[in-house]
């Protein structure tokens, strides 16, 4: 009698522990399957907030005015930037012959730069007697009704092609007419406007309005 007893309480227990066995399995699997799904979401999320925080980058308002020198012209755009992550202009191209150059302004004197920053939320602009893009050495001088194909290239963003249209040298983007002031890209930098000593044409070299 016992004997019997002693092996039912026995055969009890073990299959109390096969029980319990069983249920701590379960929980450890669900914990093992729950861990890498949760981590997999923080991945993804974390990647597309990545992704999303880049430079959001569109040019407009771009044009050429007729110049009046053969060999040169200067091209106007803005670069509108709706990213939260600031940009810069590295380098211009075009299909003219010659060489295209980013210009500054600083006072009467234009200086070649190495790039243009693009800040933040906000925009990019190269207008009349400031920042410019400058075509030199051209073969060919650019008439009214021409279009120039011109490529901006980015630190961050992918390259940006536009066909650039050459407009009357006294257009503006605006409607206004130009004033054909010195110190004007779109009419050769006029009379006053000297390149400085670390332009291709020396401190000497001024250029004028005149052909």
């Amino acid at each position: 009698m016992n004997t019997a007893l002693r092996i039912t309480t026995a055969a009890a227990a073990l299959a109390l522990s096969a029980v319990l066995a069983g249920c701590g399995a379960d929980d450890t699997g669900d914990k093992a399957e729950g861990t890498p799904a949760a981590s997999a979401s923080a991945k993804a999320g974390a990647a597309d907030g990545t992704a999303a925080a880049r430079p959001q980058l569109k040019v407009a308002d771009a044009y050429i005015p007729a110049p009046a020198k053969d060999t040169m012209g200067a091209a106007y755009l803005v670069v509108h930037n709706s990213g939260p992550v600031a940009d810069r202009v590295v380098k211009v191209t075009s299909n003219l012959t010659g060489e295209t150059q980013m210009h500054t302004v600083k006072g009467t004197k234009m200086q070649q730069v190495d790039g243009y920053d693009v800040p933040a939320n906000g925009k990019l602009v190269l207008e009349r007697g400031g920042n410019h893009i400058m075509f030199v050495e051209l073969e060919k001088k650019l008439k009214e009704g021409d279009t120039v194909e011109l490529t901006l290239h980015f630190a961050k963003s992918d390259p940006i092609e536009l066909e650039v249209d050459v407009k009357p040298m006294t257009y503006r983007p605006d409607g206004s007419e130009d004033s054909g002031k010195a110190g004007d890209g779109g009419a050769m930098h006029g009379t006053n406007m000297m390149h400085g000593s670390d332009s291709m044409h020396g401190s000497d070299s001024m250029h004028s309005s005149e052909k």
